[in-house]
């Protein structure tokens, strides 16, 4: 079988194709890429470009409040249930072990003014801690939670929940 030659770089000598360089001038041999190659870097390529413009896309939900309002004119039970799991949804992005998280109850005041939130989740050192408490104050969408604010403020806020 006849082996291939392959053009050096700038002297015109042929080379063998298991050359790596050319034996007169040093050069490299310049191996052609295969079509192969080509197809599949053209498809990583675009693959990245995909998941680049998809990830510029996509916004983060951070809307504490009511789902809508159309939501709360037709069902006030289904715009609470809403209401609360987009709240601990905003609690789990802010643990350090979202996946930790337990909830004990949740619910919200009758007249729909708060969101309230009884949980548990892993400490630093990855053990349960006590119960913490979070409340949502819809009207100035306000966000206390029990070891974040200083008791007074903390207990006005969860007056609401009772």
């Amino acid at each position: 079988m006849a082996q291939m030659k392959f053009t050096a770089c700038g002297c015109g000598n042929q080379v063998s194709h298991d050359s790596k360089r050319c034996p007169k001038c040093g050069g490299k041999v310049a191996h052609p890429t295969s079509t192969f190659v080509k197809v599949l870097a053209a498809f990583c390529g675009f693959l990245i470009l995909i998941i680049v413009i998809a990830s510029f896309s996509t916004k983060p939900d951070t809307n504490y409040g009511p789902p809508s309002a159309s939501a709360s004119a037709v069902d006030p039970e289904m715009d609470m249930r809403l209401a609360v799991d987009d709240f601990e949804r905003t609690i789990k992005a802010k643990l350090k072990d979202p996946d930790s998280y337990q909830r004990i109850r949740a619910g919200g005041a009758k007249d729909g003014s708060a969101v309230c939130v009884e949980f548990r989740s892993k400490n630093g050192f990855g053990g349960y801690g006590n119960p913490a408490k979070a409340v949502l104050l819809k009207k100035t969408n306000t966000y206390y939670r029990s070891e974040d604010s200083d008791s007074t403020t903390f207990h006005k806020a969860w007056m609401h929940c009772k």
